[in-house]
This record gives C-alpha cells, sequence and structure tokens, in this order.
C-alpha cells in the first residue's frame, strides 16, 4: 500500500463502532497482504520467470515447446531503486526484454518482445553458446568437437564399452564426414538429412538409423543445455530397414570348415566353436567351462547397469567329437573385430551372425525344442509367461542333456 493507502486504512479502523473481532480481523489481512508483497519483491530478485500456458501460447510457434520443457529459461530482477520488474533471456544470441512496476505486466511485455521481427543486425552477429558441459559461454563450437567431447563426458558412462567403441568409429567417419568443419549451431536440418540421403542410398540403412539415434541423443543434450536454440535432428527421416538375422551356412561348408581343425588354425577353431554353441561374437571372450563340464558364457544382450546374465550351454554330440582339438584360452584370447575378418576369409560372403543362425537351424532340424534352443542361444523373451517358461527349463539340466543329445547328424 502506498502512504494514502494506509492512512485511509487506519482512519477506517478508527471509526467508533468498528466491531473488535472485525478489527481485528481486517488487521490481520492487511499484515498477510504486505507480506505477500513483500514476498513478491524479495523473491522477484535473480530467480527463474515461470509462464503460464496461456502465456506460452502468446509466444512463436518456435519458443513454446522450449519454455515448456525448461529448454530455455527467463529470469526476472527486481530493482530495488525504482520498484521495477525486468524479465529476460538470451537465445541464440538475441536478447528479449520486458520490464514494469508489475510482474505480470513485464511477462506480457517479455512475451511481446519474442513476438518483435528480428533485426537484420542480430541475425548477422556471431553466435553465442555455452560450452558443452555447460560454465562460461564460449563461441559455437566445431560440431565434431562437441560430439566427441559429449561422447566421452556424457554418453560413455551409460553404455557399454563394446558400445562406446562402436560409437567412436561412428564418429572418426560418419559423424566427421557430416559435420565437416562446421559450427555446432551451423548445422541445419537439411543438411543432416542430405547426409543421411547419401548413406541410404548407397543402401547403409543400419548406419543411418545408429547415427539417427545417436546424434539425436546429442543434440537433445545440446539443447536442454542451452547450447542450441532448435534440434536439426527434430524432424530428420530415416525409412524402416529389414535386419539381417542370419542364414544357416550348408552342409558342405560346415563340412569344410570342421575338416580344416586339423591344421591347427586358431581362427577355424573360433569358428568352429561358435557354430556349436550358438554364441554372439562378442560373447566368445567371456567362454568357459563350469564345474560340470558344460560351457558358460556372459550375454551380451543385457542392458549398461545390469547384472551379468551368465548362459549355461551344454556340450553336444558334434562338438565333442572336435573338441580336443579346440584350445579355448586361444579361442577367447581373440579379439571381436579379428574373429569378423576372418568369418570372410574362411567362410567367403558369409557372417558372424550366419554361424549363430546355422547353431539355431540345426537345433531345430535336430527336432529340438524350440523353447530349449532359446535358453541355449539367448532369446529371452519379454513376456512374463514365456520368460517364466524359459526360466524353468533353464534350471531343468536333466532335460537339456536329452535334448541335447539329439544335436548329432552326418556330415
Amino acid at each position: 500500500m502506498n502512504t494514502a493507502e494506509k492512512q485511509a486504512f487506519s482512519d477506517l479502523l478508527s471509526k467508533p463502532g468498528m466491531d473488535e473481532a472485525l478489527m481485528g480481523m481486517m488487521r490481520s489481512f492487511s499484515q498477510v497482504i504486505a507480506a505477500s508483497s513483500e514476498k513478491e519483491k524479495k523473491t522477484g530478485k535473480d530467480n527463474v520467470c515461470t509462464f503460464t500456458l496461456k502465456e506460452i501460447d502468446k509466444m512463436p510457434q518456435k519458443y513454446k515447446k522450449l519454455f515448456k520443457i525448461g529448454s530455455v529459461i527467463a529470469h526476472i530482477n527486481y530493482r530495488k531503486k525504482d520498484g521495477v520488474y525486468e524479465v529476460r533471456c538470451q537465445i541464440n544470441n538475441q536478447k528479449y526484454y520486458g520490464c514494469s512496476k508489475k510482474l505480470e505486466i513485464a511477462k506480457l511485455k517479455f512475451v511481446g518482445d519474442l513476438n518483435r521481427p528480428v533485426t537484420a543486425e542480430e541475425l548477422n552477429s556471431k553466435p553465442v553458446r555455452y560450452s558443452p558441459m555447460g560454465g562460461k559461454k564460449t563461441k559455437s563450437p566445431p560440431a565434431i568437437e562437441y560430439f566427441k567431447n559429449w561422447l566421452e563426458t556424457i554418453k560413455k558412462p551409460t553404455i557399454k564399452q563394446s558400445t562406446y567403441f562402436g560409437y567412436v568409429q561412428l564418429g572418426n567417419k560418419n559423424v566427421a564426414e557430416i559435420f565437416e568443419e562446421m559450427s555446432l549451431s551451423a548445422v541445419t536440418t537439411h543438411l543432416v538429412q542430405t547426409k543421411f540421403n547419401e548413406l541410404i542410398s548407397a543402401g547403409q540403412f543400419r548406419t543411418a538409423q545408429k547415427l539417427k539415434n545417436l546424434l539425436g541423443d546429442m543434440f537433445k543434450f545440446a539443447l536442454n543445455n542451452g547450447d542450441i536454440a532448435l534440434n536439426p535432428l527434430a524432424n530428420v527421416t530415416v525409412p524402416k530397414y529389414d535386419a539381417k538375422h542370419g542364414e544357416a551356412i550348408t552342409r558342405q561348408e560346415e563340412k569344410q570348415l570342421v575338416e580344416m581343425l586339423d591344421t591347427g588354425n586358431k581362427y577355424v577353431q573360433t569358428l568352429v566353436f561358435m557354430l556349436y554353441t550358438g554364441m554372439r561374437v562378442g560373447e566368445v571372450a567371456s567362454a568357459a567351462f563350469d564345474e560340470d563340464g558344460w560351457i558358460t558364457c556372459v550375454s551380451e544382450k543385457v542392458r549398461f547397469g545390469l547384472k551379468d546374465k551368465v548362459r549355461h550351454i551344454p556340450i553336444s554330440p558334434m562338438l565333442r567329437r572336435v573338441i580336443d582339438r579346440i584350445d579355448i584360452s586361444v579361442v577367447t584370447s581373440l579379439a571381436r573385430d579379428t574373429i569378423i575378418k576372418y568369418v570372410s576369409v574362411y567362410l567367403p560372403g558369409r557372417t558372424s551372425k550366419d554361424l549363430r543362425h546355422t547353431f539355431i537351424t540345426r537345433c531345430r532340424e535336430c527336432k529340438i525344442q524350440r523353447e530349449v534352443t532359446s535358453v541355449w542361444s539367448g532369446h529371452i523373451s519379454d513376456n512374463s509367461m514365456t520368460t517364466k517358461v524359459y526360466t524353468h527349463l533353464s534350471g531343468n539340466k536333466q532335460l537339456q542333456l536329452e535334448e541335447i543329445a539329439l544335436f548329432d547328424y552326418e556330415l
């Protein structure tokens, strides 16, 4: 209240005949109003400005979502000397401002400033961004450097080491080709879509999808961190594709591979081992024998942060015939990429997935129960009932031994 309002209120309370209870209630009410006014002034200083949905709806379309999810934040400053509220923020090096002695009016003026046309001077000014991990403001960094920094600092601690190395390879080749020498703020939807279209035209659908997912995560982070105003990946599209699940090698190819074991070649040993266990190439390094003589491995299909799942695979008659010619210590010492390389050397036109698919196919040809095959190969369904069945089967070793005995055929 101003001085005149306070005097008028005091005169009202001092009028003859004023009920004492009513006077007490009005005094309490005046104290609440005064405290609320003082709190508004105190909280108005250097605080985040919150907008109602109605206020956000009056903002330009390109800024509505940013303010809704908090990617862009406006701040309130209260000037004690003249009792003025200031609402301000900076987006893509453009400053927006609104002020008034009434906070609500200051917010409306700020929203109005968001809607004003951008001047040529502002449009041509050099963009200013935060450093990738926060801190002092700097010029927009090179996009490829930002990617490497984000991958190492933000992404790496949340993923498996093998996944991280795969992303590093994508960065060194594909991401570097997309960004070239551009700054982060210079990356546009049109540019990224054009690069993705080139990959799609070359039949690299899987690479395009992996890049979209990876860069999508990075740009979401950059947006929420205040390093960019808009996400250039938001409207990028990549067509769906049929993933390759592998194809069983022929009996003749299998026979030739097994016969090559006599040479003692370590790569051949590894390929035969994978063929008769159904292991993924990334699981071979963890292979070992348990106390029952079964082969174990750590499943590759477990999300980072969850407990390792150990798979137990009984030795089939086919594997038992050649096990004395396979040195498991040598097999487990080979790097994943090395194994992948030598699959095509000894089985031209084939991949490591084909070896795993061969194991599953032979199990079906030998009339082994589908669910038991899934236990050995690590195919666990998200369906709760199916998972219960798999859990029961994985604990029933006698049944598994009876089933694996069927994995026996002539080459």
